[in-house]
């Protein structure tokens, strides 16, 4: 399983009369977007609101899923959490980790 990074702005908007969501007017959002390809060439897309996960992902949760079997998410994702208990339960790693579980399921979806 390999993987890159995107980061890309969205435009953001509430649906609604715009007002100040948590304080800012925002028209767009930074995200960041995944792309976990596999052997047989299947790729999935996933992201996350939070462009700083893009190093988190990179050099520690990313390299953690090379090489191994794509094909059974929750005993992946399970297996994968407490490997990474040490850094927290939320933040960057946590967010790696749910930008890549998405882009899981986007290949089973292909599959």
């Amino acid at each position: 399983m390999a993987r890159r990074c995107f980061v890309g702005r969205v435009p953001f908007d509430m649906g609604a009369t715009p007002t100040a969501f948590a304080g800012m007017n925002l028209t767009s959002v930074d995200s960041l977007f995944v792309r976990v390809c596999t052997d047989p060439d299947v790729d999935g897309w996933g992201y996350v609101a939070c462009p700083a996960t893009s190093a988190t992902l990179t050099t520690l949760v990313g390299p953690a899923f090379i090489g191994l079997d794509v094909s059974d998410r929750s005993r992946l994702m399970t297996e994968m959490s407490p490997h990474f208990h040490i850094h927290g339960r939320m933040g960057p790693v946590v967010y790696a980790l749910s930008a890549t579980e998405i882009a899981l399921w986007d290949i089973a979806g292909k599959l």
